[in-house]
């Protein structure tokens, strides 16, 4: 059991009041003087605080003798401030242990919950995964199957429409050159063109067939581009009238080739000739031209037709889109087998065109 440690409060308190007194006294003394000593109020200062010093060094003289006279208070005092500062370490300590305690638990629910959803989201992947790969294999299916129906419909069709055609002709031939006969050789004519219309859409429906499956084939050749777009424009003259607009050409003075698939690019030329002629009216000129840029044969068709709306122009080359919502003379699939045989070929097709202005079709083939 520690001894009972002497009170020393007062004893300071006692201290300090002495202070307070003796330096009220000083002042006092001060303000006494001060009018009438005032070239003696430094020596007097001096004095008066050497009294007070003096006295406060009695009274700790006083207050250190008593500490000494009990020696173990000071050892008292570290021992108290040692317990303390223990008791205080342990509690934090306790309090930091059970702060970690509820950190880890909060981490290990955490981690299970996360190890959990990392589960169910595997799952969820796997099942996506599965219906996805269902999904694809029925849709390549049905497109299978829809390709290999156009296919067999559009290859069974020719057979029938070849048989037309010819009978067409030869009912043409044989027409007297009265007017009942020239009567039935317009109406062969005209059965004429309905067939070769039909050709034209049967073509473009296996042409989808083939690009969409991936079969295109190209075979590319050195053509001389002269003859060429006079072949173009021979494919579209017979169906042209007295009321059609003048197609010109322009290529450069010297020859100029290009290697590409002869029949693939007629096919393009006529499209797209058969396009400007088809919308731009009587009077106006449609304009064919080639010419060498850097290592391409760049192809212009420039019509003074009705031109496209500028909302219209990113959607040119989308299949089934037409100018004219309501035409019925194709499928919308011509533009788009343009630009696909010609990006078969490593070249580039675009548009430029103004409503009311007039559209200009361009395309480039790789120069031989």
């Amino acid at each position: 059991m520690q001894a009972k440690q002497p009170n020393l409060e007062p004893e300071r308190n006692k201290t300090d009041d002495s202070l307070e007194e003796e330096r009220a006294k000083t002042d006092e003394v001060l303000e006494e003087l001060a009018p009438a000593v005032e070239h003696t109020a430094n020596a007097v200062i001096e004095a008066v605080r050497a009294q007070a010093d003096q006295a406060t060094r009695v009274e700790r003289s006083a207050a250190d003798a008593l500490v000494e006279g009990h020696g173990d208070l000071r050892v008292s005092v570290v021992e108290l401030v040692e317990e303390a500062r223990h008791r205080e370490r342990k509690h934090t300590d306790a309090i930091v242990k059970e702060e970690r305690r509820r950190v880890d638990v909060a981490v290990e629910q955490e981690r299970a919950e996360f190890l959990a959803a990392t589960e169910r989201l595997a799952a969820e992947r796997a099942e996506t995964d599965a219906q996805l790969r269902t999904e694809r294999a029925k849709t390549d299916e049905v497109v299978g199957r829809r390709d290999a129906f156009l296919a067999m419909v559009s290859h069974d069709l020719r057979n029938p429409l070849g048989v037309m055609a010819f009978k067409a002709q030869q009912i043409a031939k044989a027409m007297p050159d009265d007017a009942a006969g020239q009567k039935a050789r317009r109406w062969a004519e005209d059965i004429l063109d309905a067939g070769g219309q039909m050709e034209r859409l049967i073509g473009d429906l296996l042409d989808v067939v083939a690009l969409q499956s991936g079969k295109i084939k190209v075979t590319p050749e050195r053509v001389e581009i002269g003859a060429l777009l006079a072949d173009g424009i021979a494919t579209v003259t017979p169906a042209r009238g007295d009321d059609t607009a003048r197609i010109l050409t322009e290529i450069p003075g010297i020859e100029l080739h290009a290697r590409l698939d002869r029949a693939r690019a007629l096919q393009i030329l006529a499209n797209l000739l058969g396009n400007a002629l088809k919308f731009t009216p009587k009077g106006g000129a449609i304009v064919l031209r080639a010419e060498q840029r850097a290592g391409d044969v760049l192809f212009t068709v420039k019509d003074t037709g009705v031109g496209i709306a500028e909302a219209d122009l990113p959607h040119v080359f989308d299949q089934f889109w037409q100018v004219r919502k309501k035409d019925g003379r194709g499928l919308g699939l011509g533009l788009y087998i343009c630009k696909s045989l010609v990006e078969a070929h490593g070249g580039e097709m675009g548009v430029v065109s103004k409503l009311g202005s007039g559209t200009t079709f361009w395309f480039t083939m790789p120069v031989a």
